[in-house]
């Protein structure tokens, strides 16, 4: 599988972290004795060949990989980080208890501008014995999209305020981290503060923001916590220096609300900022913090869909009630041989109606099957 990310930092700076990534497989051996490791050959620098093992308890055999690494520069300026299954004269068979199993990976990073790069993973692994390939595919996968997402986060968290991009972009990556870092977390109001805590002081950026607003965590909490309820506060009339950790609290409830009754998440945010004077000199002060918070709550509603939910079924029921109204009026209208044509009339527009929207949906489902098709008409 292939994954893909624009990472703020130049391609030199991005191959020696992923470097630095892939040193983990001889620093394993220290922290795990289920961990085999052994250079087999070193031609130059950017050439290595190891051999790397994970022990398994007993049935399962371990699996080992013979590799080699290389870094190169392709013809077209980009760089190239690669590790491939191969094999060597020094390790001719797996050890005892070992199957041999076969991984590529490769890391392409081409300059899309003079600070920004795009990271391209390709991951493949094959573990051999009886191990169907959906079981690889859940090893594979998450570990492919785990470097390009840590090389963003690494370089993401360097950077202090000044130093982001004019149109967004570091402000709008660091917010969609951030979001993703904590969906897991917002479930619990402990875990989500002790996580959040620590994404603050590792973002330089953040950092800085939560030294002059100290309450601006505890709104974030709020924010990504994503529930319904009554804010209240006196917030909506201090100033940032006059702001506690009470109005903080106050204000992020505010914004799932708003985020229910607008139709994207940017005009939430919008009515947000201009609901509090406070956010608004936030806004005016940090330029980070509105493509930020876009982001965030962009990403809040992509998982949470009870504001789409509402819209539709509150749209259903008014569909509802407006059926039950005409079917109402033309009961009435049907007892008096003056409106009885008027019933007539009715009925036909809604059985017309009814039944357009019965043929457009069986046309819409035809291929899902009749039971498919007659529980959607219904």
């Amino acid at each position: 599988m292939t994954i893909s990310r624009l990472v703020s930092r130049f391609p030199a700076a991005i191959a020696a972290y992923v470097f630095d990534q892939m040193s983990a497989y001889k620093t394993s051996t220290k922290s795990s004795k289920a961990v085999i490791y052994s250079e087999l050959e070193q031609t130059s620098p950017s050439s290595l060949v190891f051999r790397w093992g994970l022990k398994s308890p007993p049935p399962v055999s371990g699996r080992e990989f013979v590799v080699r690494y290389v870094f190169k520069q392709l013809d077209d300026g980009d760089l190239m980080v690669g590790m491939a299954s191969t094999q060597h004269p020094l390790a001719p068979a797996p050890p005892h208890g070992f199957i041999r199993a076969l991984a590529t990976r490769a890391f392409r990073i081409s300059a899309q501008s003079p600070r920004v790069s795009k990271l391209t993973t390709t991951s493949f692994m094959e573990l051999g014995g009886a191990i169907p390939k959906v079981l690889s595919d859940t090893i594979v996968v998450p570990t492919a999209a785990r470097t390009p997402l840590n090389a963003l986060r690494f370089f993401i968290f360097l950077k202090p305020e000044s130093e982001f991009d004019a149109p967004g972009q570091d402000a709008t990556a660091l917010g969609l981290l951030l979001a993703h870092d904590m969906e897991k977390a917002r479930r619990s109001e402990d875990l989500l503060k002790e996580q959040l805590d620590t994404f603050v002081a590792r973002s330089l950026a953040l950092r800085g923001l939560a030294e002059e607003c100290p309450w601006f965590p505890v709104m974030l909490a709020e924010v990504l916590r994503n529930r319904v309820w009554s804010a209240g506060g006196t917030a909506a009339q201090k100033k940032l220096d006059d702001y506690t950790e009470k109005d903080a609290v106050a204000t992020g409830r505010t914004m799932p609300l708003l985020l229910l009754s607008n139709a994207t998440p940017e005009a939430a945010v919008d009515e947000w900022v201009l609901a509090f004077p406070a956010l608004q000199t936030l806004d005016e002060e940090y330029p980070l913090f509105r493509p930020f918070m876009n982001a965030v709550m962009r990403h809040l509603l992509s998982i949470v869909d009870i504001g789409l939910k509402m819209r539709l079924f509150s749209g259903a029921l008014l569909s509802l009630f407006d059926l039950a109204s005409d079917l109402y009026m033309s009961t009435v209208f049907l007892q008096d041989d003056k409106t009885r044509p008027v019933a007539y009339a009715t009925l036909s527009c809604l059985a017309i109606s009814l039944m357009l929207q019965a043929g457009l949906t069986a046309f819409v489902n035809k291929k899902r099957g009749w039971k498919k098709i007659l529980r959607e008409v219904l």
